[in-house]
């Protein structure tokens, strides 16, 4: 314990030190850099010396570099502590937490921060720091709109309101982000106008047909469809991906139908979740509520509400349903992963499509036998904290995050 003291009393000195632009001694240096090497996730909140320096001597041109520098790190010390929050929501075996003494180095920097702005700025020229906000960039409505002219419009970038024409069909931007589609009652497309929409990696976007029914798609998802329902049936196409369908009862009894990789799926009114990504061997139709007949060929299965119909792309054979968690399944449109004892690699899947990184497994992945547990992890949260509770459940991994590789090693 008296050890643990001391190196946290070197901790906070080199860390007061540097704030001070005071050279570290070889102890000092070799503590910090020990630190934060233990600590990868700190390692962009290290103090500049250089701009310390500037400050010590008193240099006003670099003031905005300055100001900069402590908006910078303010805001990722913020986050942190939300991040540490978060992560301890979950009650799970943990590793040992950090040691008080390195808190308070930490606590210690902040202190010198403060003293220096105090010494340095008058109250006419403190930098202003803005509330922290999401703690990553994934999410929001980012997709991509083809029209039947094969204009591709960034949905992103329009405004709210009407954007395009599809024959008598409106095409508007809703003031919640999502897109709409509206058909004067009284005319009929003299042609079908056939649209699509992609969502990449880390994104979601919500649509709500002609017909008013409304699709949630996940990430690196797309479907095709008409501008408006003008035959006898209501068709879509969810090309891949995974797709959340509330579909709206026809005063025509028009079935809906969804067709997805070597099944098809006829509802009247219900609520379901499809699955259809590439990288899985399986096709999933989940009913929420009502009612839905899924086929593939000869066979053809009429769901319950709480069943899951499995579809296997290698054998093209249809399974009998069964009954599911549909919470775990639609997880993902509520804003949240859940796992229940599924392995390491499957999780990476979701994990790689919704933060756009690629998983790498060292030795081929052998170490991981066990299934993981998690319940309702926000999706807004960093990947960074996402992994950090995966690997506090102490399962038999590490990992390293490259740039857009998460390497997992034994």
């Amino acid at each position: 314990m008296q050890q643990e003291k001391i190196h946290s009393d070197i901790l906070a000195s080199a860390i007061c030190n540097m704030s001070a632009g005071i050279s570290l001694s070889n102890d000092e240096k070799q503590t910090y850099d020990t630190f934060i090497n233990q600590n990868e996730y700190l390692k962009d909140i290290r103090i500049d010396s250089e701009l310390m320096r500037m400050m010590a001597a008193d240099k006003p041109a670099k003031l905005g570099s300055w100001s900069a520098f402590l908006e910078k790190n303010k805001q990722r010390l913020e986050q942190l502590e939300q991040q540490q929050q978060y992560i301890e929501h979950y009650q799970l075996r943990r590793k040992p937490r950090m040691h008080t003494g390195y808190k308070i180095a930490i606590a210690a920097c902040l202190v010198a921060l403060a003293s220096i702005l105090y010494h340095w700025f008058s109250p006419a020229h403190q930098p202003s720091f803005p509330a922290s906000g999401t703690l990553s960039a994934h999410g929001g409505g980012r997709a991509t709109l083809v029209l039947s002219e094969n204009i591709a419009i960034r949905l992103d970038t329009v405004p709210n309101g009407q954007f395009a024409q599809q024959g008598n069909t409106r095409v508007i931007r809703t003031g919640t982000g999502q897109i709409a589609y509206q058909t004067n009652p009284n005319s009929k497309n003299e042609a079908p106008f056939n649209n699509s929409l992609m969502v990449p990696r880390g994104g979601t976007y919500a649509l709500m047909l002609s017909d008013s029914s409304m699709v949630y798609l996940n990430a690196e998802s797309s479907i095709n469809y008409p501008a408006s329902f003008d035959g006898n049936i209501r068709e879509v196409t969810l090309v891949k991906g995974e797709a959340f369908f509330d579909i709206k009862h026809d005063k025509t009894n028009r079935p809906f139908v969804v067709i997805t990789r070597g099944v098809r799926n006829i509802v009247l009114g219900t609520t379901f979740n499809i699955s259809v990504y590439d990288n899985e061997t399986r096709v999933k139709t989940t009913l929420l509520n009502g009612s839905l007949k899924v086929s593939s060929g000869k066979q053809e299965y009429l769901l319950r509400p709480g069943q899951q119909s499995v579809f296997q792309k290698n054998t093209d054979l249809l399974l009998p349903p069964q009954y599911v968690n549909t919470d775990k399944v639609i997880a993902w449109k509520n804003g949240f992963f859940t796992f229940d004892g599924e392995d390491l690699r499957t999780i990476m899947q979701q994990a790689e499509r919704w933060y756009d990184v690629k998983a790498v497994f060292k030795d081929n992945g052998y170490f991981l036998k066990e299934g993981i547990h998690l319940s309702a992890f926000d999706r807004k949260q960093s990947l960074n904290t996402f992994m950090q509770v995966l690997s506090i459940d102490e399962k038999n991994f590490h990992y390293k995050i490259n740039g857009n590789e998460v390497i997992i090693s034994k």
